[in-house]
């Protein structure tokens, strides 16, 4: 359990944070006992679990995204899972995946809707029962 003094600590510094990261720095890192935020968000990220990955996934990740930080993305463990994509984008932020001067259409849309179609088309798609016909 925190004590009083830490806990007022990480209170104030955190309402002084200016971005994500800076909050993670003072308040995930602390309370987890990382020696990084970096360390904390490796932790935090899905790392430990896309090899137990047995379907079809495509993921999509900003590399200037606040929350899902570029350290924390598991692109040596994605590539080793045959049934990952992982694609990411320079700016884009945290679902911030907006088209136009408008902002009103989601770019992602189109590449999910491209994806399954690709996927559905596949010789590797069971035609019988329209599923993944993947090994496991």
């Amino acid at each position: 359990m925190l004590s009083t003094h830490i806990f007022n600590y990480l209170s104030d510094i955190s309402l002084q944070a200016c971005s994500v990261g800076e909050f993670n720095k003072y308040t995930g890192r602390i309370t987890g006992n990382f020696e990084t935020v970096d360390t904390f968000h490796r932790w935090a990220s899905s790392v430990h679990v896309v090899n137990n990955v047995k379907v079809p996934l495509v993921c999509i990740n900003a590399i200037d995204d606040p929350v899902c930080t570029h350290e924390a993305i598991p692109f040596d463990e994605c590539r080793m899972n045959k049934n990952i994509v992982l694609a990411t984008t320079q700016h884009g932020g945290h679902n911030a995946f907006f088209e136009g001067m408008s902002g009103k259409n989601l770019w992602w849309v189109g590449v999910i809707e491209e994806y399954f179609s690709v996927l559905h088309s596949s010789s590797l798609m069971n035609k019988n029962t329209g599923a993944p016909a993947f090994n496991t």
